[in-house]
């Protein structure tokens, strides 16, 4: 009873079956990553989130690295695995690209019967990626990868300010991760977003 519609300010780049279609099988190449990178600072969006983890390095990383480096401010992904032992570690971007970037968590909690209802807006020192994004990394929530990782080092992966999720009555606006790259997507639908 109390849905909203999605946030007007909020436009996903869906790698979608199109762009499966156009570009290939997952995963992409890195250069793939720095083009679609590209296109979307050229947008001008007010911040972007890439929930893509770039753990392991790659051919093409320097590509990726400089398009990291443009002017809108990026926050990569930190996920968690849960070792043989139980124990929780951090899967880190790798230290080229992650190094001195923010950094934000992308856990969900599933509850009993598999649904998400919420998260938590720390977890292991990071901020949720959705609380990053909507405070537009603003100076304080930019966590370098060394730190991170020596603080995870103990062992103890926290998790606090949970928070139950809104209902939606609507999807966020979406366009295909492939069709920014063709350039047939109208900037302006990214621009402050």
């Amino acid at each position: 009873f109390w849905a909203r519609p999605p946030r007007d300010e909020v436009t996903i780049v869906a790698i979608d079956d199109d762009s499966l279609a156009q570009v290939g099988r997952w995963p992409w190449r890195r250069a793939v990553a720095a083009l679609l990178l590209e296109r979307l600072q050229a947008a001008g969006p007010r911040a972007i989130g890439v929930d893509v983890l770039f753990s392991e390095p790659a051919i093409d990383d320097a590509l990726l690295e400089e398009a990291l480096g443009g002017p809108v401010p990026v926050v990569l992904p930190v996920a968690r695995e849960r070792t043989a032992d139980g124990r929780e570690l951090p899967v880190m971007p790798v230290s080229r690209l992650g190094a001195g970037r923010a950094l934000a968590h992308v856990e969900f909690p599933t509850d009993a019967d598999g649904m998400i209802r919420g998260l938590y807006l720390r977890e292991a020192g990071l901020p949720a990626m959705a609380l990053w994004l909507a405070r537009t990394g603003r100076s304080g929530d930019a966590s370098p990868q060394p730190a991170v990782a020596t603080a995870l080092a103990g062992g103890a992966w926290t998790r606090t300010d949970y928070v139950r999720l809104g209902a939606s009555s609507g999807l966020a606006r979406r366009v295909s991760a492939a069709a920014v790259m063709r350039g047939e997507v109208d900037p302006a639908l990214l621009r402050d977003r």
